[in-house]
């Protein structure tokens, strides 16, 4: 099971562009400029092309706001000051927490989400940081001095920047599924529909290269009655492959549609597909449900 995942550098990077167009965040002129003089090719850029290199500046400032992890999200600043004194006092619920560690939190500023309120992120960093969570982990003591923090930026990928403390020798991992395709295992592929920083399109792409047959054509998956995003289903001799987009996801799906992934997640691993077909959905949830009542 993989979600949003970087699979091919420059596909993923290249899809970036086309995906910002399909959303409305860049004109037709500037899209179809700049596929043309880049020859749809923005990650292996030759130097001395001079009208790709204008067009890409173009589109860096149309987007360089944007956040790419969730573009309607607020493109958030951050600090590394509290917010306010309520939150110290909130604090007392978690017991042994070091108080050492509040002033490094980075909070974010400007994130007003409803469905993730923006002191969910401060408290992670106070549960994973307490004592009893520590030991409950099995965290050794020599690194009692190390905070725990959302992300490790010394590790982190970035398309045109070398990570610190990691390096990054596999351009692409196709190669792996194309050989995963050739045994009997089953797979679920799931994109966060306004993710830009991987986008569905490019996973998409790789998925058609590895040449499965589409066994379940691309249709709506439901919870609660609602489009809950789409998913198309692809198989090979003894190779199933599901993938499915979350609609309204990001980057980190579960993080913003935490009731449609859990669900997505249960409905695959209990029957291998996403219900897609509503009327046969709700036919079947009637007919169990006079199984049921017959019992």
């Amino acid at each position: 099971m993989l979600g949003n995942p970087l699979t091919d550098v420059s596909g993923d990077y290249n899809s970036k562009i086309e995906f910002a167009h399909n959303m409305a965040l860049l004109s037709d002129a500037i899209y179809e400029s700049t596929k043309e003089n880049c020859h749809g090719d923005y990650f292996n850029v030759d130097p001395n092309n001079t009208l790709c290199i204008h067009d890409l500046q173009v589109i860096y400032k149309c987007l360089e706001r944007i956040k790419p992890a969730h573009i309607l999200e607020p493109n958030c600043l951050y600090s590394n000051t509290l917010r306010s004194d309520s939150f110290r006092s909130d604090l007392t619920t978690f017991e042994n927490t070091s108080v050492d560690i509040l002033p490094q939190v980075q909070t974010r500023l400007c994130r007003v989400s409803l469905a993730i309120p923006e002191d969910n992120y401060i408290y992670f960093y106070a549960w994973a940081n307490s004592r009893d969570v520590r030991e409950a982990l099995h965290i050794h003591e020599e690194f009692g001095d190390t905070e725990w923090v959302q992300c490790n930026n010394t590790s982190k990928f970035n398309f045109h920047k070398k990570a610190i403390s990691y390096t990054y020798n596999i351009p692409s991992s196709v190669g792996y599924h194309r050989r995963l395709a050739d045994k009997k295992c089953r797979a679920l592929i799931y994109s966060g529909d306004h993710d830009m920083a991987v986008p569905y399109i490019s996973t998409l792409n790789w998925i058609k290269s590895l040449n499965l047959s589409v066994v379940d054509g691309w249709g709506p998956w439901f919870v609660n009655k609602q489009v809950a995003g789409y998913t198309k289903k692809y198989s090979k001799g003894d190779y199933n492959l599901t993938f499915a987009t979350v609609k309204g996801g990001g980057h980190t799906a579960p993080e913003y549609k935490h009731k449609e992934c859990l669900s997505m997640l249960k409905m695959w691993i209990a029957n291998d597909t996403i219900n897609h077909d509503y009327k046969e959905m709700m036919l079947k949830k009637s007919e169990e449900d006079l199984l049921l009542r017959s019992i």
